[in-house]
């Protein structure tokens, strides 16, 4: 079966965290052994902004196709959201202070390196592991993602990771902060855009190559 193609997204701004952008992560008893990053997005700007409603409405059409259930919601599935605000206050209070409240995070990976930009957008493209290693936790980015369900553990929605864009540094994250949500707090079902029979139902093809990543770079 031909795998289909994917629409690609960006997200709003917001603070990246565990970043594994020239390597994969790897080492750890939670290591993925893919590319990937979380982001933490204000829970205003992923509900207010056009890039936060478009993947909120992209991941929706994806479930909703994916199960043949109209009238499913965010709640009645595994999706990329977690709100910071209903963890467990124990899991919450390990969080960076500046994304304990009114946040949610996203997570993406990937097989593939994904491309690198800088804050001079599409022709600002980061090449170097020193350039790259240089993105860390707290600093101000977004992803380029795409939207794919899985089968596995009852299914769900997750996303692909294409390319981040960095902005400009931030308030670092200490190297402890976060982890007890990485390894507690998240589904750790491991999918990618290639293990996915089928790809994603009634997507329109489109091109992910760095031509269309570019479009998607201000």
């Amino acid at each position: 079966m031909a795998k289909a193609k994917s629409i690609i997204f960006k997200t709003p701004w917001g603070k990246i965290s565990f970043p594994y952008l020239s390597k994969i992560d790897s080492g750890r008893a939670e290591s993925s052994n893919k590319y990937g990053a979380e982001l933490f997005i204000t829970l205003s700007d992923l509900k207010e902004t056009p890039e936060g409603s478009a993947l909120i409405e992209e991941v929706m059409r994806v479930a909703k196709a994916f199960f043949d259930d109209e009238s499913i919601t965010l709640k009645d599935f595994k999706n990329p959201f977690t709100v910071t605000n209903s963890m467990p206050e124990n899991k919450r209070m390990k969080l960076n202070e500046s994304v304990r409240k009114d946040n949610v995070l996203l997570r993406a990976k990937s097989n593939d390196k994904p491309t690198i930009f800088g804050p001079g957008g599409k022709t600002d493209i980061l090449t170097t592991d020193e350039q790259i290693n240089n993105i860390r936790g707290g600093d101000i980015c977004r992803l380029i993602v795409d939207v794919f369900p899985y089968k596995q553990q009852g299914g769900g929605v997750t996303l692909g990771l294409k390319a981040v864009q960095f902005k400009q540094k931030g308030i670092a994250f200490g190297r402890g902060d976060n982890k007890e949500l990485v390894l507690d707090c998240i589904d750790e079902v491991e999918v990618d855009a290639s293990d996915v029979t089928g790809g994603i139902v009634d997507s329109q093809p489109q091109d992910t190559t760095s031509a269309a990543l570019n479009d998607l770079i201000s």
